[in-house]
């Protein structure tokens, strides 16, 4: 079963991805900021890890930048997930090592195939029919 870490301070938007993912058979752990983030990515090892990049404190870019230095998690793929990405923000996330930058609101089908892009061959996906 693949683990999914979601950081994001907000609980709702965490909820709605959790329903998603979980249709999956994806097991989803939460954290509302980055520290949290960074501690449940070393403790659960997640296959991925969502995050958005605006935090009280350590930003999502810092928690990224820590995650990717550590021997632990450096190769755990991030996908930076934010309703704050700009041209500047979306280069920044890719230098400190996100795989890819979304923008919020996303649909299911993109979320979900943007995680097979970084998982392929999981059976998870098996019959996954894309919705417009």
């Amino acid at each position: 079963m693949l683990t999914i870490l979601i950081i994001d301070k907000s609980s709702a938007d965490s909820l709605i991805y959790s329903q998603w993912l979980s249709k999956f058979s994806m097991r989803v752990i939460h954290a509302e900021n980055a520290e949290d983030g960074i501690v449940l990515s070393k403790t659960q090892l997640p296959d991925v890890i969502i995050t958005d990049i605006e935090f009280p404190g350590m930003s999502g870019f810092q928690a990224i930048r820590q995650l990717k230095s550590s021997d632990l998690t450096k190769s755990i793929p991030i996908i930076i997930l934010s309703d704050k990405l700009n041209p500047i923000n979306q280069t920044w996330g890719l230098r400190q090592g996100a795989n890819f930058c979304l923008t919020k609101p996303i649909a299911e089908n993109e979320l979900v195939s943007r995680i097979q892009t970084l998982l392929p061959g999981e059976e998870a996906y098996v019959g996954y029919a894309f919705q417009n």
